[in-house]
């Protein structure tokens, strides 16, 4: 077989040569056809034949004859020039751009791929249908390209409102016909990628801060399908975060009426009375709830938020232990720990999964820059640095009461546990380089400088392997809407750019190191 393509290769070139000479078209182009039948491509074959008869010389079809020939010999980065070929002779060359999508796809360059698939579609509307603008606006919107994916729902949107006017004309001629008059009331369903459609053009309008473009994608959902609950809770969630509280209620509850087992529906009321300061209101929001499912630990959670506004301490306590204890957290309760706020319990989950390793390890070393009252010291004691050998520094400027006390309940042993205090750059001058296996970093102040030299200098005292937890990176200031913890920490990544991998990027950041790293490469 390797003759037969060597064979093919030179009538190939052959044929760049009569290119300018097409006096030998004819001849070469049998003659590539002649191979490819012996090797039983017979369309492929059909294709060359035809083209040798051809009286004028397409350069262009020609090209992607060749392409598709290096296409099939296994040949991509001379598949990929040659299509670039093409549409150097012909830039409004479609199909080379939809070659090229699917080359670049088998290469895993998802960028070129994306690229040329938009082009495509661009060209050829009338051949990208629902599915291929939806799945291509999922990747764009999965590659943070969201303009782009919003252009593929939009081109969905608009065929759909195309076929929706269309309907509505021949229903309309129907019931005049059958003299129905309930007909024209009936809606028109929708299938799930067009409702995909709507639903990630609102969601991408909502990161975009576009509040009305989202708010008309979920009216256009609920006009044509009532039903939609989701529809009605996102709406609920942008009338919240325009502090629209009325309008946030009202959706909030009618979606509730419609779906009264959809507890994110109930989350956004109880989250709505709580920015309101309506104390009474979320607790009875967060009884209710509870009465019906006791498992929801964000229930348990805002309750103990609400009450330790209204100074009820003992009552906030216990609910924030059953909503740890929900996590999966049950010691919280059995050592009574002291914790008057929670901001731990939604991340629990994404700290088991990239922790669970170091679990119960001999030798592992932790350090915890910033304490608070312990509540993630505490939890760090009782599911990972459980061997009698882990050892975990604590350093603040200042440990609270309740830090103390609840380390006190840990039942931990003196020597398991380092508290330092003081001025966190100096004591970190005291640790040894490169000795700690999991590094905690939280800024009470939320200023990017302050994070910006916590992580530098903490990032000399992490083993290779070691990981990094930013527990507040999206942070944002509830005056301004600055991220101003993500922009210290970004500016830390990028000067440690090649030396970590992202674990996990949210409203927390886990990353590993990978590279260990001198000193003096900072000193």
């Amino acid at each position: 077989m390797s003759e037969v393509y060597n064979r093919l290769n030179e009538a190939l070139t052959a044929c760049e040569v009569a290119l300018s000479n097409p006096t030998d078209w004819y001849d070469v182009c049998i003659k590539v056809s002649n191979i490819l039948t012996s090797m039983g491509r017979f369309d492929d074959a059909s294709q060359w034949n035809a083209m040798a008869l051809d009286t004028t010389v397409d350069v262009v079809l020609y090209n992607v004859r060749v392409a598709a020939l290096h296409t099939a010999q296994g040949n991509l980065d001379q598949a990929i020039a040659t299509y670039h070929r093409v549409l150097d002779l012909d830039p409004n060359y479609a199909e080379a751009h939809r070659s090229l999508a699917r080359l670049y796809s088998r290469l895993g360059k998802i960028e070129l791929e994306l690229h040329h698939w938009d082009e495509f579609v661009t060209l050829r509307p009338d051949l990208s249908n629902t599915d291929n603008n939806y799945r291509l606006g999922q990747s764009f919107q999965e590659n943070g390209y969201l303009d782009r994916a919003a252009i593929c729902y939009e081109r969905i949107i608009e065929q759909n409102d195309q076929n929706l006017n269309h309907q509505q004309l021949d229903q309309h001629q129907l019931d005049q016909q059958v003299d129905d008059p309930q007909a024209d009331d009936q809606p028109l369903e929708l299938d799930q990628q067009q409702l995909g459609a709507y639903y990630n053009l609102a969601e991408i309008r909502t990161q975009q801060q576009r509040w009305d473009q989202a708010i008309a994608c979920y009216e256009k959902v609920l006009n044509q399908d009532e039903n939609q609950a989701l529809a009605l809770h996102k709406l609920g969630k942008l009338f919240l975060k325009q502090k629209d509280y009325e309008q946030a209620i009202a959706k909030f509850r009618e979606t509730t009426k419609l779906a009264p087992k959809f507890p994110w529906a109930y989350r956004g009321l109880v989250e709505t009375f709580m920015e309101m300061e309506q104390w009474d209101e979320a607790i009875a929001t967060c009884r209710a709830i509870i009465s019906l499912v006791d498992d929801f630990f964000w229930a348990h959670k805002h309750m103990g938020n609400a009450l330790m506004k209204k100074g009820e301490k003992m009552e906030a306590i216990a609910c924030y232990q059953k909503g740890l204890q929900l996590q999966g957290w049950d010691t919280c309760v059995q050592k009574d720990y002291q914790f008057t706020q929670d901001h731990f319990s939604h991340q629990l989950p994404i700290w088991k999964k990239h922790l669970q390793h170091l679990t119960n390890q001999e030798n592992i070393n932790a350090l915890q820059i910033g304490s608070d009252q312990g509540l993630t010291t505490c939890w760090l004691l009782d599911n990972i640095l459980s061997h009698s050998s882990a050892q975990l520094t604590c350093l603040d400027q200042q440990f609270s009461p309740e830090f103390r006390i609840n380390i006190g309940r840990s039942g931990v042993a003196d020597s398991k546990i380092l508290p330092l205090e003081g001025e966190v750059s100096d004591l970190l001058n005291t640790l040894e380089e490169q000795s700690y296996n999991l590094v905690f970093i939280e800024d009470p102040l939320k200023q990017a400088k302050l994070m910006q030299q916590a992580a530098q200098l903490s990032w000399l005292f992490v083993q290779a392997g070691g990981v990094v937890i930013f527990p507040s990176y999206s942070w944002k200031s509830p005056k301004s809407s600055e991220q101003l913890i993500k922009q210290g920490i970004d500016q830390f990544l990028d000067s440690v750019a090649g030396q970590f991998e992202i674990l996990h990027r949210g409203y927390q950041l886990i990353i590993r190191k990978n590279i260990p790293v001198l000193m003096s490469e900072f000193r």
